[in-house]
């Protein structure tokens, strides 16, 4: 899918982030507060709800939760695809996003199809709104979502297509990894349903292999991220600290807290707004994922993040004060190398 270009919400966003260092003094851990407080105010999946039915003609209150219930439910109807309920609709439109699973993409996909999204809007929406990765190749209902929106299809035919590929006996299931974006690629050749169901019957993925080349990833940057936490413990003359052995154990170095502190204390139980305590890396999340359990997209994205961001600055920071580098410590100058490469991960 192409690269889309941040809109003027993100773009503030990230000048505030770079505008921040400037408020730095005594009291630095305060720096940012208001904004991470702020965060569970904004509703990205409502606001790019609330976007796309105005382009389709919605002219009425936009706080009328009801008036829009009533709009959405017309436009599955229109399209004859299979209603999401009243209850959930009112949910979505009170500001409960959906969750990140399967079931939940499989929602968001069909509301794409009924708000006559093309392919680019629905890629666009899932990652901007949803914030999910817009398809998921690897997956068949998704696959499928992605030929039928790039061949003008319906949502019909969605459903039609996918149950024809799973009535298809010994389907062949690889155990060799493949990378997401390969599949893609190929799906967006195809350009007749023989051939697409042909090709998904002989690229069939279990679970774990539908994010085997994130794990593989964040198993590379773990064992970077425990030499560097070790190196870095040198630099601060802490020489009695172990090299780290597991994810718990780096996580204590990184967030400098221990998920079991002697009080009891939990994240969940922090005053961090849910956008940040929902899905939190910690010991169990990197156990579910290095084990492909059935975890979010979210949860590989931002072990991703935080490995990166861990190894990236550490490193630097290692480097500079083994050469000598003492009057060059502030490593916010190197922020734009650390996106460019953190953007390239992702």
């Amino acid at each position: 899918m192409e690269h889309f270009v941040d809109g003027n919400a993100t773009r503030l966003a990230v000048e505030q982030l770079y505008e921040m260092h400037k408020q730095i003094d005594d009291n630095y851990e305060l720096v940012g507060i208001e904004e991470i407080r702020d965060l569970d105010k904004k509703n990205l999946f409502l606001e790019g709800i609330n976007k796309r039915i105005v382009v389709l003609g919605y002219s009425d209150d936009l706080a009328d939760t009801k008036k829009k219930v009533k709009f959405l439910t017309d436009q599955f109807k229109k399209h004859n695809i299979e209603p999401i309920s009243a209850t959930t609709l009112k949910n979505w439109l009170s500001g409960i996003t959906p969750a990140r699973d399967n079931n939940g993409r499989k929602k968001v996909l069909s509301l794409c199809f009924a708000l006559e999204m093309s392919i680019t809007e629905t890629a666009e929406f899932m990652l901007k709104s949803y914030l999910v990765r817009p398809f998921n190749f690897k997956n068949t209902h998704d696959a499928v979502c992605f030929y039928c929106l790039l061949r003008g299809k319906t949502y019909q035919d969605v459903v039609r297509l996918v149950a024809m590929v799973d009535a298809i006996p010994n389907k062949q299931v690889l155990a060799h990894n493949i990378y997401t974006k390969q599949i893609g690629e190929e799906l967006a050749k195809i350009s007749n349903e023989q051939t697409l169901i042909a090709f998904l019957s002989d690229h069939c993925y279990t679970r774990e292999m539908q994010n085997y080349t994130a794990r593989e990833k964040i198993q590379e940057l773990l064992q970077a991220c425990y030499d560097e936490a070790v190196n870095e413990a040198s630099v601060e003359l802490r020489l009695n600290v172990r090299k780290p052995d597991s994810p718990s154990a780096l996580l204590r170095i990184i967030y400098d807290y221990s998920e079991t502190n002697e009080y009891g204390d939990t994240i969940k139980n922090s005053e961090f707004p849910s956008a940040l305590t929902t899905n939190w890396l910690n010991k169990q999340a990197f156990h579910d994922m290095l084990h492909g359990k059935n975890v979010s997209d979210e949860l590989y994205r931002r072990a991703l993040i935080l490995l990166s961001f861990y190894e990236f600055y550490a490193s630097e920071y290692n480097t500079r004060y083994q050469n000598n580098f003492y009057a060059d410590m502030d490593l916010r100058d190197c922020k734009d190398e650390f996106l460019s490469e953190l953007d390239a991960t992702l």
